[in-house]
């Protein structure tokens, strides 16, 4: 059984953010500090909107939902969603929070310092800015094209100053975003990685000058188990009202779409809510060869993944064995 945590708001002023911690299901356990750690940081994007959010399993990323295309409308809509210590494939927890501009374009929405400081490092994939404060907080900025960084090692900069422009530059595929990391010194003089997302949270309200309202995701419960007969078959079970759903089967090594079902999840007394649903494999799929596949529930234009991809491999037309992942 997999839980989902699917945010219900939609694109809407006054601003909304997700708690603390509060990631996509399955993305790892978050850190749940509300202590806003920097109340002066200036917001590190130079114009807004900008969204918060996951790189590797929305859509667009490595590991997204469909549909496979980062510029999806529905990554460009609040609320946001902290990413910090978010699990990699590697098990790693992700050490900052990751951040689209206004559009997908990459190189053409500026990066900013957050802070009066000095430039410390400019490498091939992040630039690091010390801050003049007491705590010596150390900014990293990842993903910048270095073709048109702004700084070098060793320049003082200004809250505000130009540091680069968004984009997508890495050693392996990414989306066009800016990874954004917080260090700070240990009473033992050690770096350490803090969270920023209550810092960004802050500054993004002084930003825009206003308050921003903080949302409660909602839920639903999906179950699904695999026959070689009826494909995929499930149930869903939201924590609400009657609801329309789009369940996707997908092939999470070619990113096909392969069947889809809309389902009304209804409510009747004091029944739970609950709707089932199938989705076939095509017989082409049956051929020997061992396939990944993965199901995804849409509700509204939020699009979470079901669990993680399992494995299938057909022995015949109809015989098969599946297995978790």
């Amino acid at each position: 059984m997999t839980w989902l945590w699917v945010a219900l708001a939609a694109h809407a002023e006054p601003f909304t953010y997700l708690a603390p911690g509060d990631l996509l299901p399955g993305s790892g356990f978050g850190d749940r500090t509300e202590r806003v750690l920097d109340p002066e940081l200036t917001f590190p994007l130079g114009e807004v909107p900008a969204h918060p959010g996951s790189q590797l399993y929305n859509p667009g990323g490595y590991l997204g939902s469909p549909p496979w295309d980062e510029c999806t409308a529905s990554n460009f809509r609040y609320p946001w969603r902290d990413t910090y210590c978010e699990r990699r494939p590697d098990r790693r927890c992700h050490a900052g929070v990751d951040i689209r501009a206004r559009t997908c374009a990459a190189s053409l929405h500026e990066v900013v310092a957050v802070a009066d400081g000095t430039v410390s490092q400019v490498r091939d994939y992040f630039v690091t800015l010390v801050s003049d404060d007491p705590h010596r907080t150390e900014y990293r900025y990842w993903h910048m094209d270095p073709a048109v960084v702004q700084v070098r090692a060793g320049d003082p900069v200004r809250r505000g100053d130009t540091l680069g422009w968004v984009s997508n530059h890495y050693s392996t595929r990414t989306t066009t975003h800016l990874h954004f990391e917080m260090r700070r010194k240990s009473p033992s003089d050690v770096s350490r990685f803090v969270p920023p997302y209550p810092s960004l949270v802050a500054s993004y309200e002084r930003r825009l000058g206003t308050s921003g309202r903080p949302v409660v995701a909602g839920v639903l419960t999906v179950e699904h188990a695999f026959d070689c007969d009826d494909g995929i078959t499930g149930w869903i079970w939201p924590d609400a009202q009657q609801q329309e759903v789009r369940v996707e089967l997908f092939d999470a090594t070619s990113s096909r779409a392969l069947d889809a079902a809309d389902v009304t999840v209804a409510c009747a007394g004091e029944q739970p809510c609950v709707a089932s649903f199938a989705l076939s494999v095509p017989r082409s799929h049956r051929d020997g060869q061992l396939r990944r596949y993965g199901v995804y529930a849409h509700l509204g234009d939020v699009a979470v993944g079901v669990g993680a991809p399992f494995v299938a491999v057909w022995e015949g037309a109809d015989r098969c064995i599946a297995e978790g992942r």
